[in-house]
């Protein structure tokens, strides 16, 4: 694999594997944020924003994209909140574009007939489990999960997610409590928060943290380390959507 389909594979498995803000209420408050990412080693940052809104339908969008010089991906999940307060996904689409190559793929969540369809990017319908989340949803289900039972050290959360292939159980330690790290070009640093980090299988080359505020539930900072080269993801300012 060339230099450049090797750095975009993993700025876009980065972007589309860490945490999003931490929900304070339920249903879910809406946020817009702003983030930057690097990647070891190469001479430009990454542009991206993650946003959740309600629609009049009472369901939920959650919405990530990604844009750099050659590259770019866009995220969209559809759902609602089951009767434990969940995030139950509905429908889910991703776009990507980079060095003249174009992918998209959808996932549809049919929880009567319990199948999930994947069409676009290599199609394929499989049985669907309860509790299955989407590549995007995941990551409100981790916030309300920390929300709701402040976690102690060392305490281990799992995920179920599954990008229309085989599901994927994710599972993340809660490694300690301190500062976040500074981010990139003198953004600010410092602030309290929770640090999380991935649990892979034994003999992987691959490591992944994540920093959520602790006064607002903030994702912070994620870094993704594979192969020997460092993906960093880092806030660089907070929003709401716009009216």
């Amino acid at each position: 694999m060339g230099l450049g389909l090797r750095v975009v594979r993993l700025m876009l498995l980065g972007w589309a594997s860490w945490g999003a803000p931490l929900a304070e209420a339920n249903p879910l408050e809406p946020f817009a944020h702003q983030y930057e990412a690097s990647y070891e080693g190469l001479p430009f940052n990454a542009r991206g924003t993650r946003s959740l809104t309600q629609r009049s339908d009472g369901r939920f969008q959650f919405e990530s994209t990604l844009g750099a010089l050659f590259m770019g991906v866009e995220e969209q999940s559809t759902f609602a909140l089951d009767a434990s307060g969940d995030p139950r996904a509905l429908y889910y689409v991703t776009r990507q574009q980079g060095l003249g190559r174009q992918r998209e793929r959808r996932l549809i969540f049919d929880w009567d007939q319990r199948t999930l369809t994947r069409t676009g990017d290599k199609p394929r319908k499989d049985p669907l489990s309860p509790g299955t989340f989407d590549p995007l949803n995941w990551q409100l289900a981790l916030g309300l999960r920390l929300q709701a039972t402040p976690p102690k050290l060392g305490a281990e959360i799992r995920l179920t997610m599954t990008d229309g292939g085989d599901p994927t159980v994710l599972r993340w330690r809660v490694a300690g409590q301190g500062p976040a790290p500074q981010g990139e070009a003198g953004s600010p640093g410092g602030e309290a928060a929770l640090r999380l980090e991935r649990e892979f299988k034994a003999g992987e080359d691959e490591t992944m943290t994540l920093w959520f505020a602790e006064g607002d539930g903030t994702l912070l900072r994620m870094e993704h380390r594979e192969g020997g080269r460092l993906l960093t993801i880092w806030l660089t300012a907070r929003g709401t959507p716009e009216a």
